[in-house]
């Protein structure tokens, strides 16, 4: 009688061994430092923006941050309306994009075109994303 190729003599489940232990150890180990990597790299990053501020910091103090008037002539900087200019727009985004997601969501999930018209708009929303 010939022996089955799919058959094996060992279980298909067992309990881990040595080298899964390792491997799981490895892993969690490396997915730890690059956590801590990413951590202090973006410490860092936040010093050096620091450490080229403070010029300015001391020249101009927290004014510099809430101020409204940026005249270089006259030396007076503020940074505010730009600060919220960025903070709007970002929202405005964040809205458009969420109102529109949401929509064509709803439009390619309930069959409101034919399957073959909605599996073109599915490819290129999937490349979008």
């Amino acid at each position: 009688m010939a022996a089955n190729p799919f058959e094996s003599s060992s279980p298909i489940s067992g309990p881990p061994s040595t080298a899964d232990y390792f491997g799981d150890r490895a892993f969690h180990k490396l997915a730890m430092s690059s956590a801590v990597l990413i951590v202090a790299l973006l410490l860092y990053i936040l010093w050096e923006i620091g450490q080229l501020a403070m010029p300015a910091m001391s020249d101009y103090g927290f004014a510099f941050i809430t101020g409204t008037t940026w005249d270089g002539s006259k030396g007076t900087f503020g940074v505010l309306p730009e600060i919220w200019g960025t903070l709007y727009s970002s929202l405005l985004a964040l809205l458009l994009g969420g109102v529109v997601g949401i929509s064509i969501a709803i439009f390619l999930t309930q069959d409101f075109l034919k399957p073959q018209v909605a599996a073109v708009f599915r490819t290129i929303i999937e490349l979008l994303a």
